[in-house]
């Protein structure tokens, strides 16, 4: 029996419905095993990406808070180019590691294990004197 709500397209037209593992796998012939680990990709590949765009929001922020001024202006072409610099800077960043954004990401949505079993942020902070 058909889900109603599965029918229904809440999206407006230039948006493609989203799909999930068990959509995907009964139309393509895909296994519920190879479905989920694409969307667990899908899922990596995203956090990475995200990282990348934080990372690039700061090196934007970096940059304005320097002062502007002196002999030597670039104007709107120094502004592109170093739009493009901190873009490709944050995307390389991202691939070697980065901050450790996209592996905390991954971690919390369930993606990589827990380090001694569960989330880092839940331990108690002790202290040895």
């Amino acid at each position: 029996m058909d889900d109603p709500l599965s029918r229904l397209n809440l999206l407006p037209p230039s948006m493609p419905a989203m799909e999930n593992a068990s959509t995907r796998s009964g139309r393509t012939g895909i296994t519920g095993d190879a479905a989920r680990k694409a969307d667990e990709e899908r899922l990596a590949a995203a956090c990475a990406e995200f990282e990348s765009l934080f990372i690039n929001q700061l090196l934007k922020e970096m940059r304005a808070a320097i002062p502007k001024g002196g002999l030597i202006d670039g104007g709107n072409a120094e502004q592109i180019y170093t739009a493009m610099l901190d873009a490709e800077l944050a995307r390389s960043l991202a691939q070697r590691g980065g901050i450790g954004l996209a592996k905390l990401t991954r971690r919390e949505l369930g993606l990589d294990p827990q380090p001694g079993g569960s989330a880092g942020l839940d331990k108690k902070v002790t202290q040895s004197d």
